[in-house]
């Protein structure tokens, strides 16, 4: 027996069809993965979010300081500053990481200088870039050393500033 053109145009049809269904199945799923991606995204919680500003009001509440602010990341290696006072200087600037705009210059102040390896900034120093170089002004001479596990080590860290006095 022999095909006749009408059934090979009928089953031509019929995968044509089949193919244009399943295409726009794929694509509602592509969409709504799209989209759920999106949220996802959009959830992400950033290590100053995640780690520091829950570490900064652990280490005030042991340090019995009321406001801080987190300054940074600057320069190739990422460094944060977080401030701590007890003193502040208004409201909350607007961008700004913290619970307060600390006039860190002219209020007493407790920091630590943090990267998001989780390392601290030991305030020592090595010979590893020339003096003026990027390497030098990025941080790269600095010793870092980790952030220890306990908390109580941490407030061991911190170092204080002594605010201008108001002349």
């Amino acid at each position: 027996m022999t095909e006749k053109l009408s059934s090979i145009v009928k089953k031509y049809d019929k995968q044509k069809s089949e193919y244009h269904l399943k295409k726009v199945s794929v694509q509602e799923q592509i969409c709504k993965l799209k989209q759920e991606l999106c949220e996802v995204e959009n959830s992400y919680v950033g290590w100053i979010d995640g780690i520091l500003i829950p570490l900064t009001k652990e280490l005030m509440k042991r340090k019995g300081l009321k406001y801080f602010e987190i300054y940074g990341p600057f320069g190739l290696q990422c460094e944060t500053s977080i401030y701590m006072s007890n003193e502040r200087k208004g409201p909350s600037r607007k961008g700004s990481r913290g619970e307060s705009d600390i006039a860190i210059c002219d209020v007493d102040t407790w920091s630590l200088k943090v990267h998001p390896d989780m390392k601290y900034r030991t305030g020592k120093t090595i010979s590893r870039y020339p003096k003026g170089s990027i390497g030098e002004l990025n941080g790269g001479n600095d010793i870092y050393e980790d952030l220890p596990d306990d908390i109580d080590e941490i407030v061991k860290l911190l170092e204080f500033s002594k605010g201008k006095e108001n002349g």
